[in-house]
């Protein structure tokens, strides 16, 4: 009884563990991307409104990356690991945009953000799938 007690408990660490590095990732990139891309449009004659698709792109392409990242440290239940840190990165935006510009989401935005906890449980998936079954 106790063996299963510490196997459940075990992966539930193991589960918001992958979340919080899959978190961890999606905030590297996002800042890296944003350092570049601040160069580019500095020092370029390249406008914003041109690279919107390739922002869109790209964030989608993040957020899956950090789903592959949760689901890989979760190594099961990789749908879960990639839905929370999809839905995590949502309410980090959410609560940036509320507390910095005093704006709730527009419907866009929620349509936007369930694809990225969309995609992001997909990576999940994927990642769960590259682990080793234990």
């Amino acid at each position: 009884m106790i063996r299963k007690w510490r196997e459940k408990f075990m992966e539930g660490k193991r589960l918001g563990m992958g979340v919080v590095y899959g978190l961890v990732g999606i905030i590297i990139s996002v800042l890296v991307f944003a350092m570049l891309f601040a160069f580019i449009l500095r020092f370029t004659s390249v406008s914003e409104g041109s690279l919107a698709f390739i922002f869109q792109i790209l964030s989608f392409a993040i957020v899956m990356g950090g789903g592959i990242i949760a689901g890989l440290y979760a190594k099961r239940k990789g749908f879960l690991a990639g839905l929370m840190t999809g839905f995590m990165f949502g309410i980090l935006i959410f609560i940036a945009q509320y507390l910095g510009y005093d704006q709730l989401f527009s419907a866009k935005q929620w349509l936007l953000h369930a694809g990225y906890c969309t995609i992001a449980m997909l990576g999940g998936m994927i990642g769960a799938g590259f682990t080793k079954s234990t």
